[in-house]
């Protein structure tokens, strides 16, 4: 009788992969090939789509060489490199243009732009995603915008949109089956996360066709069927659709689909409301578990639909990402060749008892989750003559740890401590390193887990593809193949912990406001030259200001429900991630201290508050804040303007919201905005302070 087993693809963002598993969860055999990077443009990135189909091609092939002939393949699963845009003709199967990969930063003016109008969480309430490049949506615009005749194909019905998994779907089906799985959905900021469905609304703000969009599904469930037959007439090698030498897929279903780091936290068997897992790579990818709650984060964090098993409803999570992780570590061996290999960090790391009193914040592009500030740059701070390259190291390893415990505790305060972490599963390259497990144990002060198969993601696309046809009866089952091959349980005070923190913080502190107002025009120049280029690209811009301006007294806006959201892609500080909600808590917390202060100048001559007194303010929402930018600016210079040319009214808050009402600003928010303008505009808090008091004074 031959034994039943699952083939899972595993699409990532360096390489692709295929392993055969088992019903016991064990892996049979495996195949892994890279495929290229390729970056045409500071801030772009992209990949070739059929470089990577014919990748997952060669892939299945040599992983099922290396099992007996007796095993019996009954599904295939699937999990991929999230937002990845992919569009490509529906008859010839040609890619109209490469990949762009998720981590690709030329869209932020366009979301500068669609910000502009309602901020940049006017589609989180939908969505449970802010505005930003990061995301799908973004990018697809942008693609329709500047590939000659993709519009009009996509109007007429020839040209489809995907991300990774609705490209490797299409392909393996031979184009009969054009869908995704609602955790990829859900990552392209137009699927609305109560219906699971596209949003019509928002698909019409951004112009984009419905047409041309994939049937969303469970991911759990049989999507199709694998097809050996050749009959797309591609503008590419004869070779790209050769199936000739893995026949024994022919027929098989393609049963289960997740994004990658939902694959990872199915995968690690976090089943239930307040599992969590963290996946240490590049990055790191925190994912908590609120079942069949959905949670709109106001501490930093993206809500995302974690997975859906057939008709069961959808189970929903917090996710927070960290961007520079085990980069840390190939940055000190090649870039300042303090190590030769990871494994030499951990060694050199432990030869020293502590960091030392150094703090390494690694924002070398920006910070992400729960800050989410572009204007970070990276530091190393707390030295002296006592240090040695030990402590650095050691303090760049431990920056892993102190973000996780940032994001965990934000996941804490969105749950509001309903569904606390008691143990976090953990997967991924770091995990190798038992110093910094220990730490992150040490300080988020529960156990640390890590199974003993490794494939996590791609275990994850198993398990749900084997569902789907009966191999697995149900997640009770998978939780016993489930098992741990290391733990590491806390051991540090309570006081050693929260000095550690306290210093981080302080350290954190340090990193911000690197990028100044010059870089936001530079932005803006780079902003108007594209538009310039891109003639169809700004008449969407402008389709969807006007459509904005049409709704914006219709719909309510998130800001008032949301202050303090992360602010992902609103590009105001000019990093190409802070947006009108960081700026909101910004002027909260000043706003605070103006209205506690005496005398005709708020703020007097204290200056900018600094980043630890914003973060404490009742007031700042999730406490991050920001400097405004040059979009900012206008805005305040245009509402300043306004307000002067009023008549003075007793109710100076009522006659402020007169010209900023269309803003959607809490009062407290438009209280401050004369009061920053000033600073804004590079004058000083003094002298914007003084211009309020002499427009109080107006008769």
């Amino acid at each position: 009788m031959s034994e039943s087993c699952v083939a899972s693809i595993d699409q990532g963002t360096s390489s692709t992969r295929v392993l055969v598993i088992s019903k016991s969860g064990e892996v049979l055999g495996s195949h892994q090939m890279e495929h290229k990077q390729h970056y045409p443009k500071s801030g772009y990135v992209e990949h070739d789509p059929l470089e990577i189909w014919r990748s997952v091609k060669t892939c299945l092939s040599g992983a099922l060489s290396q099992v007996p002939k007796s095993l019996k393949i009954v599904s295939v699963g699937i999990t991929n490199q999230r937002e990845t845009t992919v569009v490509w003709n529906k008859q010839t199967g040609a890619p109209y243009h490469n990949a762009i990969v998720w981590n690709d930063t030329r869209t932020n003016a366009i979301c500068d732009q669609i910000s502009k109008h309602g901020g940049a969480d006017r589609f989180r309430e939908k969505t449970g995603l802010p505005v930003a490049s990061y995301f799908s949506a973004t990018k697809l615009v942008y693609l329709l915008d500047t590939v000659p005749n993709l519009r009009e194909d996509a109007e007429n019905g020839e040209a489809l949109f995907g991300t990774i998994d609705s490209w490797i779907i299409w392909r393996l089906t031979n184009g009969a089956v054009h869908a995704t799985d609602v955790s990829n959905a859900s990552r392209t900021m137009f699927m609305d996360l109560k219906t699971l469905q596209w949003d019509e609304e928002i698909l019409t703000e951004l112009n984009i066709p419905r047409q041309m969009l994939p049937t969303i599904c469970p991911s759990s469930h049989v999507f199709g069927h694998v097809s050996t037959d050749t009959n797309l007439t591609e503008m590419s090698s004869a070779a790209d659709d050769d199936f000739s030498y893995f026949g024994e897929f022919k027929g098989v279903p393609i049963a289960g689909v997740l994004g990658d780091q939902n694959a990872a936290l199915f995968g690690q068997a976090c089943f239930q409301p307040g599992d969590s897992k963290c996946t240490y790579g590049t990055g790191a990818f925190m994912l908590f578990n609120t079942g069949a709650e959905i949670l709109h984060s106001k501490h930093g964090l993206l809500t995302t639909v974690a997975y859906q098993l057939g008709s069961s409803g959808a189970v929903y999570a917090l996710e927070g990402s960290v961007a520079y992780s085990g980069s840390v570590v190939q940055w000190l061996r090649d870039n300042l060749g303090m190590i030769s290999n990871a494994k030499e960090s951990e060694e050199l790391a432990s030869s020293v008892p502590d960091n030392g009193g150094v703090y390494f914040v690694p924002a070398f592009a920006g910070l992400f989750a729960p800050y989410w500030r572009g204007d970070a740059r990276g530091v190393i701070t707390g030295l002296t003559a006592f240090n040695t390259k030990a402590h650095i190291v050691r303090a760049a390893l431990e920056s892993s740890a102190f973000q996780t415990v940032e994001v965990s505790d934000a996941m804490q305060l969105d749950s509001q401590h309903r569904m606390p972490l008691t143990t976090l599963r953990v997967d991924g390259g770091m995990t190798a390193n038992s110093l910094l497990m220990q730490f992150l144990s040490d300080l988020l002060d529960v156990p640390l887990v890590r199974p003993k198969v490794s494939e996590t993601t791609a275990l994850g696309a198993a398990f749900v593809a084997g569902l789907a046809v009966g191999l697995w009866k149900n997640t009770d089952e998978l939780k016993h193949l489930w098992c741990a091959d290391a733990t590491w349980t806390p051991s540090m005070s309570h006081k050693e912990r929260a000095k550690l923190m306290r210093n981080w913080r302080k350290a954190l502190d340090r990193s911000l406001h690197w990028i100044d107002h010059e870089h936001d025009h530079d932005q803006d120049a780079d902003h108007h030259n594209k538009n310039n280029n891109h003639k169809q690209g700004h008449k969407t811009i402008h389709r969807i200001a006007t459509h904005a301006s049409k709704t914006s007294h219709s719909h309510k806006s998130n800001t008032n429900n949301h202050e303090g959201g992360d602010g992902v892609g609103g590009n105001d500080s000019g990093g190409g991630f802070v947006g009108d909600s960081v700026v909101q808590s910004v002027v909260a917390g000043v706003a605070g201290r103006a209205r506690s202060s005496s005398g005709s100048t708020p703020l007097g001559t204290t200056g900018i508050p600094s980043t630890s007194t914003i973060v404490n303010d009742p007031l700042s929402g999730s406490g991050k804040g920001s400097s405004p930018g040059v979009g900012t600016v206008r805005t305040l210079t245009t509402a300043a303007s306004a307000v002067a040319a009023l008549p003075h009214t007793p109710n100076t808050v009522g006659a402020l919201e007169v010209p900023l009402r269309s803003l959607r600003y809490t009062h407290t928010q438009k209280f401050a905005m004369c009061v920053v303008v000033g600073a804004a505009v590079g004058f000083g808090f003094a002298a914007g302070a003084e211009a309020f008091s002499a427009l109080k004074n107006r008769k």
